[in-house]
């Protein structure tokens, strides 16, 4: 040991020890050493630190010392080193000991040793010497048995006789204690009993070893001492209780030892060894034995037999005892009877029992049924191994019956080593001799008389088989054994046939038939199903074995002609059908088959066993039914029988049935009608065309019936259709054919929609697969001829036959089942036909022109990914071969322009486009692919391409090319399939979509797909990002497979909830969003107002709500086109997608979703509830799903419903988009048509329920024509199409009760929605009287204001109380409340008060002069205090305030002086607020801060300085004017660097300008111009609280360092600008309304403000002129104008500003139609640069006009001749702009009108202030009659399209204009 000493196996690692130690002595050369390390290492592997592992890590340990020692092979080192081998052998018992499964390590022993080492040690084990060891467990004779199987061979012949001798005597001194209890003294207690695991081990350690040792001695000796352990146990066994412990010991230990009986047997068979010689009965030991004589020498396959003749009898009759005793009470004594006969032939020998007792059932109870099969196994392989010549003769005496007890018969339940005993004598003859000598003796031991031949039926034979009779006792002993014999006969028969034994097939075949139809049946059906599929199936389909299928086909035939009942004759079908299921591919068609098969199923058919008339329900005839599927489905193609012809070949013949021919006839014809429901036609002329038909429908129709879906070898119906293609023109057998043909695919469909009902995954899947296939079939069949060559003359019409039937039933298919539209196979084949040639058949071209338009009529999108993905397939896939259908493929160009067919009728081109975009990402994802190896790469590509779509990529690349590459990415399979090589060519295989389904969470191809998902969703849909995206999600869905298409709606599922919660698209909420981007552009020019400016602020989050709603419309699309492409889809992940679909739209429509109102967001969400109907289109089942299904239906209504609760709202969009809304409407509208009623719930009755719908139905007619006038509001045919029938009063009635119950907030946004009918709303002030109490109702502030309207009402009286405790009101609402009945009551006073105190101050603003108007009769100070309290908040409200206060006060004492005035003057009267004004101007002033009273007075102090210039002015000379005005001017000074134009507070005034001063001419004194230097403050408005003032003036004055702007303003002096700014709020509010809905419109409401009593300011419109000033520069018209200001006519800045007119003048048209502007001649008409038409001094309104009203512009609005020549240049009035003007001024009508409460409360407020265009309460009556309320849209479109026809050129207009030149010189 080199001086070093181990440590003890306590210390450290002993395994480590014993490494090194094994080391030492392999590699010490020296003697000592090697001894000293081997001692050490005795001891090491004694300890019991050692004794613990697994055998592996032992044999690794020892793997040194097992190879060869001293340089002979047949030894290792451990037989060099003494005590070494038994220390080693030692421990691996223990490993064996303490090993929780000792066979399976035993067997791992078994590969891993070599067989010297096993020798050396099976010699440590100690068993080389001749004692018995008694004192061994079973551990160490499980370790010898391995041992010995492996090393035994290694021993030389002297070791392995002792190891034989050794162990025989410890097996015989082991179970003679135990079998013989007479040799033990009495009183001396039985020693242990050994387990049948040792002692099996030490059975197969004797034969082991004396196999190796070559002495016949030790053989005979360890034979004849297994066999009597055999038979005493056997014996020990037979009186014990069966399935007691004792009784199973013993059993399983003669089985143990049965087992080694092969070795030694087989080896006797076969005659080897040395002559015998006789051994004594006793061992050394002298003590009894269990032998009892000698043995006999055994030499050859008879001597074998006969020595396991007698362990057989002895077996076979307690196996018997013991199924009796353990399974008859059980089972029953029939049952028992037929589990003795047969419940062993499906299953295999070694499955029996293994020495640990395993077996699974009926099996592991029965120990001796176990050993009976053991030692058939022996015996079997005993006849393998000696088989010769005259073997066959020893054999038949063997097997006599009554020869040996019946030993041949348990022989041959060893049915699988029979088999192979005879088919490997086959080839020398043997087998053949073998088999008619057995033929023979079970034939006549089957039956005790010769049977009747099977074509010569008995003449009872129909009374002998209408009853099968239970078994006697008798009986039972008579025909136990023989079933497993007739069975085997099965196959011996056909085994004879085949080598030329026609008398022993014969024989055969007569005794198979009269063991079936015997009473009781020797062969039971269940012993046939067992031969043919229980654990037969793998002898079946061994290679080289006679069939059973032909066996079993005569069997039946020969039944069915001998007459027995059809239940008898069923129980041969699950037999049958298992063996033609076990028929190798290249028999399946053979000619024998085909001709067996068509003579079968016309029995079939004849015996009415095919239930083929309805879809039954599963479990119903599980006998039958289950069984014809499997044989139909393994049948043959039986359309090739002979259809044309009644010469010779393969066909059925006429059925053998008594009587004449005509009976046969009859017969058949009524077979045919109940096999196809009833009489299809005239049936065929002879009998053998008639069976031919009733045998190929017999096959398809129980096929399609019954059949398991997975196993169908052919498309559904495709032997049908070949049957028809071969039929000649006329043929009576076509009808039937397509009759049959109809049947079985309806038929199917309704079986795939059953399996997906009842959840059957793997069998769903395969029926749409079968039915994919189907449809692709009757689609190739369109273009091939329906003849095959040569059978059919070329010039057979197409209009009749196969193509037409096809054609027909493809229609009928896709109805049935949509979602065949968009298979693959299917469109493959589509694209595969030659529709694009001129020879095509016209059914062909049919389906190609019909196909792919109404694919893309369910589901657009998923139409073209379909076609697409399949050109891409054939153009790119690896393997597609010449018939992949390519862009060069003739029917390629008409499919693909039919998907998608232009506005016009034309084809459009976008499929091509798209499909080009497509192939451009497949090749930049194979650049991007090419060079990368390793999965690290390929995920860093994924990962990069998924930060691309997250923001993070090429910003120079759109996210449109990103989202397609990244699909390409997907579909290429890169993070699943690494493997794919760089060369391939792109494919898209189905497995990564799989493995899509499979990947979870942070995979790098999961988490690219969930951005692709998310990222157009979160990003909006900038450009084409959210198409394109949609368009990739398709193409996954196409390429992958269901698979890819639920993993992409599973993440769509979840960015959606991302967008619930982040609140963003659709569930913004908020203020609608505008429609359009010019809104942009205008309010990047620059806002003339506060009210602008403030409205351009919100254009950039409005413009991204509608990006983000666009992109969620665009995914809403996706998952409809989603769920059209998946009706009748019966796969498993179909039913995954549905569901998935389900919850979205469920999760969607939510009511805590918060889903917005937005007018843009109609069509989105009208799209969803149509998905959420669609999902819940499925039949309810379970009480689960009906549930389910109420649920999802109420809450889709309940979203539709809830669209109707807000306010009418437009939205102005393109084309496109205004289509799409009116479509998803229509589409809601169709869905809730078809219901019958609204889904009950607790709460809802059923009359409740039906008004509601009513209701809803109502509203959804009302919306669709609403939008149809929006969409195209010059289509007075499409209004025609969708008008609505509105309802009379008593509907009224009943629709708002039905409202009111479903929503109050719902009822009353019908009176806003329907304002033309009092019926309503007397119904709703009812509802609001009666329950104003009711807190929810006092949360909507639009019943508050219906209540505050009714205050004036006596009913109303004591409810006005609540109005304290009332939401309060929107400022426009409130205002429209102020101009009620009710406004002037101190409550609805106070509740007015309380809502403006809400409002924003700013906002409020714009209302002051009606706000002061109010003082009047503010008796109770509510308005003042509110105007006041607003005043200290907001300085521009308090600048605003005080001027309105002003204008409002007490004149001037000038004001009453006649000499100041003109001519005409009367002095000034008191409007009734001089004093009120006064009063509170005065309170204002005082009230206020200190710093903001000094701020109001030097804003107020300075303006009026500029004012008075005007009156300074007037009495200066004209000429003299301007130099006045300028030095007048340069006097005032600015006070203070905060100030603000009044008319807009965003422009701090810096400074004015003394040389802008302007006169200008008046009827009036004379206004003045005056510019200012500003700084215009985009992020800060002059509303502060206190204290805010003096940093505002920072704020204000710290900016003069930017370049300021130039503002001019028109100060007027004894002019009254009140009107103007009454026209202005008008103006401005219409603005907002177009604004709002997006509408393409231009107004300008430029600012006004009055600041004293007939003064004001006005802002001056910049960069513009009047059409008077334009006019003096020119003797042309307008055209000539535009033509020199902005260019030719055609050039683009020209087209550019005749828009730009366009768009103003029909803003303009709508404006002054409801103000009723007049005065219009060209002094008040401007012109800007960019070409917009303005409006300005509104002087004459609201039905007042010049010269005291004579009516000159009787025009609605002006629209003269030279404005027409701009509109409409050829005058023609079809002009495309012409029409675009029209419906701009249609659309301006339409909206306005949802504003017209608030218009005409803004300005009724006004009658009171003495206004001159007020004539009395008539003006706001009339003015709200010009709105047309009472009319509907479609009414009210027609009504503003007759004014803008009215008004175009009229003379009238242009007389006016003249009267102006005339008079006072104005251009005209």
């Amino acid at each position: 040991m080199n001086g070093h000493r181990l440590p003890s196996p306590t210390q450290g690692d002993a395994l480590s020890s014993v490494r090194l130690l094994v080391n030492q002595v392999v590699t010490s050369t020296d003697t000592k050493s090697a001894g000293a390390a081997s001692s050490q290492l005795i001891q090491l592997l004694s300890s019991p630190a050692s004794q613990h592992g697994s055998l592996d890590a032992v044999l690794l340990d020892l793997q040194p010392l097992l190879g060869p020692g001293n340089g002979n092979p047949s030894s290792t080192l451990l037989d060099a080193h003494s005590g070494l081998g038994a220390a080693c052998a030692a421990c691996l018992v223990q490993r064996i000991r303490d090993s929780p499964a000792p066979d399976q390590a035993l067997g791992s022993l078994l590969r891993a040793l070599p067989r010297p080492a096993a020798a050396s040690l099976l010699r440590g084990l100690g068993l080389g010497s001749r004692a018995v060891n008694t004192s061994w467990g079973e551990a160490e004779w499980r370790a010898a048995a391995a041992l010995a199987a492996r090393g035994a061979a290694a021993l030389d012949r002297e070791e392995a006789g002792c190891v034989a001798q050794a162990a025989a005597g410890a097996l015989d001194a082991a179970l003679s204690p135990i079998l013989l209890p007479a040799s033990r003294p009495r009183g001396v207690a039985g020693p242990i009993p050994p387990t049948p695991q040792a002692t099996a081990a030490m059975a197969a350690v004797g034969a082991a070893a004396a196999a190796a040792s070559g002495s016949l001695e030790a053989e005979e000796r360890v034979l004849a001492l297994h066999g009597a352990a055999i038979l005493g146990c056997l014996a020990a066994a037979a009186p014990l209780v069966f399935g007691g412990r004792a009784s199973t010991a013993l059993l399983l230990t003669a089985a143990g030892v049965a087992a080694s009986l092969r070795v030694t047997l087989a080896r006797r068979g076969s005659g080897e060894g040395d002559p015998a010689t006789e051994h004594p009965a006793s061992d050394g030991a002298g003590h009894p034995s269990i032998v009892t004589e000698g043995p006999r020498p055994l030499i050859g396959v008879h001597d074998a037999l006969a020595f396991l003749a007698p362990l057989l009898t002895e077996a076979q009759r307690v196996a018997a005892a013991e199924l009796r005793a353990v399974v008859g009470p059980r089972l029953g004594k029939r049952a028992a009877l037929e589990a003795l006969l047969d419940v062993d032939l499906g299953v295999p020998l070694t499955r029996g029992g293994g020495l640990d007792g395993a077996g699974g059932g009926l099996q592991a109870s029965r120990p001796a049924h176990g050993l009976l099969l053991a030692l058939a196994e022996v015996g079997a392989a005993s006849l393998a191994a000696g088989w010769g010549a005259g073997c066959a003769a020893a054999l038949a005496t063997l097997l006599r019956p009554g020869a040996s007890g019946g030993a041949g018969a348990a022989l041959v339940q060893a049915r699988a080593a029979a088999l192979d005993l005879v088919h490997a004598q086959r080839d020398g003859g043997g087998g053949v001799d073998l088999a008619e000598v057995v033929i023979g003796l079970f034939a006549s031991g089957l039956h005790a008389g010769p049977a009747p031949a099977p074509d010569e039926p008995p003449a009872n034979a129909q009374a002998a088989s209408t009853h099968e009779k239970p078994p006697t006792a008798g009986t039972q002993d008579q025909s136990r054994g023989k079933a497993p014999l007739a069975l085997l006969l099965a196959r011996l028969g056909r085994l004879a046939e085949e080598a030329g034994r026609p008398r022993a097939a014969l024989a055969a075949r007569r005794a198979l038939f009269a063991g079936y139809r015997a009473e009781p049946p020797v062969v039971s059906p269940q012993a046939l199903l067992r031969l043919a599929d229980g654990g037969g199936a793998g002898d079946v389909s061994r290679a080289g074995q006679p069939p059973l299928e032909p066996a079993l086909l005569a069997l039946f035939l020969d039944c069915h002609r001998a007459g027995l009942a059809p239940v008898r004759l069923a129980g041969v079908l699950p037999a049958l059908a298992a063996a033609a299921a076990a028929c190798g591919a290249e028999e399946r068609d053979a000619a024998w088959r085909r001709r067996d098969h068509a003579r079968l199923w016309l029995a079939i058919g004849a015996a009415r066993l095919a239930r083929v008339g309805r879809v039954l329900p599963r479990g119903d005839d599980p006998a039958t039914s289950p069984a014809l599927g499997r044989l139909a489905a393994a049948a043959p193609d039986l359309s090739e029988l002979g259809w044309r012809s009644e010469g010779p070949g393969p066909g059925p013949p006429a059925p053998a049935t008594p009587g004449d021919g005509a009976e046969s006839g009859r017969e058949l014809e009524a077979t045919l009608a109940a096999l196809v429901g009833g009489v299809a036609g005239t049936p065929p002329a002879t009998p053998s065309a008639a069976a031919r038909l009733v045998a190929l429908l017999t096959q398809e129709l129980a096929a399609a019936n019954h059949a398991p879906f997975s196993r169908l070898a052919r498309p559904p119906g495709a032997a049908l259709l070949a049957a028809l293609a071969r039929l000649d023109p006329g043929d009576p057998a076509a009808p039937w054919l397509e009759r049959g043909l109809d049947q079985a695919l309806r038929t199917m469909c309704l079986r795939a929609r059953r399996e997906t009902a009842l959840g059957c995954g793997e069998e769903a899947d395969a029926a749409a697969e079968a039915l994919e296939r189907a449809a692709a079939n009757l689609v190739e069949s369109l273009s091939e001829r329906e003849a095959v060559v040569g059978a059919v003359p070329k010039n057979r019409p197409w209009t009749t036959g196969h193509g037409a039937c096809a054609l027909r039933l493809l229609r009928e298919l896709t109805e049935w089942m949509p979602c065949l539209l968009y298979s693959r196979p299917v469109v493959r084949a589509t694209l595969g036909l030659g529709g694009g040639g001129p020879d095509a058949p016209p059914a062909a071209q049919e389906w190609l022109q019909r196909m792919p338009r109404l694919a893309a009529a369910r589901a657009p999108g998923a139409a073209s990914a379909a076609f697409e993905t399949v050109l891409m397939e054939g153009l790119l896939g690896p393997g597609s071969g010449e018939s992949a259908p390519t862009l060069a493929s003739p029917a390629v160009l008409p499919a693909m322009l039919a998907l998608e067919p232009g506005e016009e009728g034309g084809a459009g081109h976008r499929g091509f486009l798209m499909w080009t975009a497509k192939v451009r990402a497949l090749g930049a994802a194979q650049t991007q692919l090419r060079g990368l190896e390793g999965a690290a790469a390929h995920d860093a590509l994924l990962a990069a391409a998924m930060h691309g779509l997250q923001g993070a990529g090429d910003e120079d690349q759109p996210l449109a090319n990103r989202c397609l590459e990244a699909a390409a990415l997907l579909i290429l399979g890169l993070a699943e399939d690494k493997e794919t090589t760089q060369d391939q060519a792109p494919s898209t295989p189905r497995r990564p979509g799989r493995s899509l389904l499979r990947l979870e969470g942070a995979t790098p191809a999961r988490a690219l797909l969930r951005a692709l998902c998310r990222a157009p969703l979160e990003a909006g849909d900038e450009g084409a990002a959210a198409a394109a995206a949609a368009t990739a999600w398709h193409w996954l869905a196409a390429a992958l497979g269901p698979v890819a298409r639920s993993a992409v709606l599973e993440e769509l599922a979840g960015a959606w909830r991302g967008a619930i919660a982040a609140r963003r698209g659709i569930y913004a909420g908020g203020a609608a969003p505008h429609a359009g981007f010019a809104a942009d552009a205008e309010a990047q020019r620059g806002a003339a107002t506060a009210a602008d400016a403030a409205l351009a602020a919100q254009l950039p989050a409005d413009a991204a709500s509608l990006r983000a709603m666009r992109a969620q419309h665009l995914c809403v699309a996706f998952l409809l086109d989603a769920r059209a492409a998946l009706e009748g889809d019966a796969r498993a992940e179909a039913q995954r997608a549905r569901r998935t679909l389900a919850a979205l739209s469920s999760a969607a429509l939510e009511p805590g979703a918060g889903l917005g109102r937005a007018a843009a967001a109609c069509a989105t969400r009208f799209r969803l509830a149509q998905l959420a109907l669609r999902c819940a289109d499925a039949e309810p089942g379970a009480p689960a799903a009906q549930r389910a299904h109420r649920a999802r239906v109420s809450l889709a209504l309940d979203s539709a419903l809830e669209w109707f609760d807000a306010p009418v709202a437009w939205h102005q969009a393109d084309g496109a988009a205004l289509r799409e809304a009116t479509r998803a409407v229509s589409a809601v509208q169709e869905a809730v048509a078809r219901l019958p009623i609204w889904p009950a719930s607790d709460r809802l009755s059923v009359e409740d329920a039906k008004q509601r719908l009513a209701l809803l139905r109502f509203l959804l007619s009302s919306e669709l024509e609403r939008l149809a006038v929006w969409e195209s509001p010059l289509d007075t045919k499409a209004h025609a199409a969708v008008a609505c029938d509105w309802p009379t009063v008593a509907q009224w009635e009943t629709l708002a009760a039905a409202a009111w119950i479903a929503s109050p907030r719902l009822a009353l946004a019908l009176k806003d929605r329907f304002p033309g009918f009092p019926a309503l709303r007397l119904e709703l002030e009812r509802f609001v009287l009666v329950n104003a109490a009711a807190k929810s109702l006092q949360l909507l502030p639009q019943a508050g204001a219906l209540l505050a309207e009714m205050a004036g009402e006596p009913a109303a009286a004591d409810k006005l109380v609540h109005l304290q405790s009332w939401a309060p009101l929107p400022l426009l609402q409130a205002l429209a409340v102020v101009n009620s009945a009710g406004g002037k009551k101190p409550e609805v006073l106070e509740y007015l008060s309380r809502s403006l105190h809400e409002c924003n101050p700013e906002e409020v603003a714009f209302f002051l002069p009606q706000l002061v108007q109010m003082l009047r009769t503010d008796h109770d100070g509510v308005v003042a205090r509110f105007l006041l309290d607003a005043a200290a908040v907001s300085v521009h409200f308090a600048v605003v305030l005080a001027c309105q206060l002003r204008s409002e006060g007490t004149p001037p004492d000038e004001a009453f002086d006649p000499q100041v005035r003109r001519s005409g003057w009367s002095a000034p009267k008191d409007s009734g607020l001089w004093q009120v004004a006064d009063k509170l101007r005065t309170r204002l002033m005082s009230g206020l801060p200190e710093d903001v009273a000094n701020l109001l007075k030097d804003e107020l102090a300075y303006f009026d300085d500029i004012t008075e210039v005007s009156g300074k002015l007037y009495p200066v000379h004209k000429d003299k004017r301007k130099s006045a005005a300028v030095e007048f001017l340069k006097a005032v000074e600015l006070p203070r660097g905060d100030l603000f134009l009044p008319t807009n507070p965003d422009c701090t005034v810096l400074a004015h300008i003394p040389e802008s001063a302007a006169p200008m001419q008046s009827a009036a004194k004379c206004p003045i111009l005056v510019a200012f230097k500003v700084h215009v403050r985009q992020d800060v408005h002059p509303g502060f609280a206190d204290g805010e003032v003096e940093e505002a003036g920072s704020q204000g004055s710290g900016k003069e360092d930017e370049e300021p702007e130039t503002r001019a303003c028109i100060f007027k002096v004894g002019d009254d600008c009140r009107q103007d700014i009454l026209a202005l709020q008008v103006i401005g509010l219409l603005k907002k309304a177009f604004l709002t809905a997006g509408l393409d419109l231009y107004l300008l409401p430029y600012g006004v403000i009055a600041t004293g009593y007939e003064c004001g300011i006005i802002e001056v419109i910049p960069n513009s002129k009047s059409r008077a000033q334009l006019g003096e520069l020119t003797d042309g018209g307008l055209a000539e104008v535009f033509a020199r200001e902005h260019g030719p006519p055609g050039t683009e800045r020209h087209e550019a500003a005749r828009q730009n007119f366009i768009r103003s003048c029909a803003g303009y048209a709508v404006a002054s139609y409801l103000l009723q502007s007049k005065d219009r001649h060209n002094g008040n008409i401007m012109l800007d640069g960019d070409g917009h038409l303005l409006h300005i001094d509104f002087g004459f309104i609201l039905g007042i006009s010049p010269g005291g009203n004579l009516g000159f512009e009787n025009a609605a609005f002006k629209l003269s001749y030279e404005m027409t020549e701009i509109i409409d240049p050829a005058r023609s009035k079809t002009s495309p702009s012409y029409l675009h003007f029209k419906e701009l001024c249609i659309k301006g009508f339409l909206t306005a009108r949802s504003s017209a409460e608030s218009i005409v409360a803004t300005v009724a407020m006004m009658a009171s202030s003495h206004l001159p265009c007020f004539r009395g309460p008539k003006t706001a009556v009339e003015l709200r009659h010009r709105f047309r309320l009472d009319l509907g849209e479609k009414e009210a479109a027609a009504h503003m399209d007759g004014l803008v026809e009215a008004a175009y050129g009229r003379w009238t207009t242009g007389f006016y204009d003249w009267i102006q030149y005339l008079q006072n010189n104005i251009p005209k």
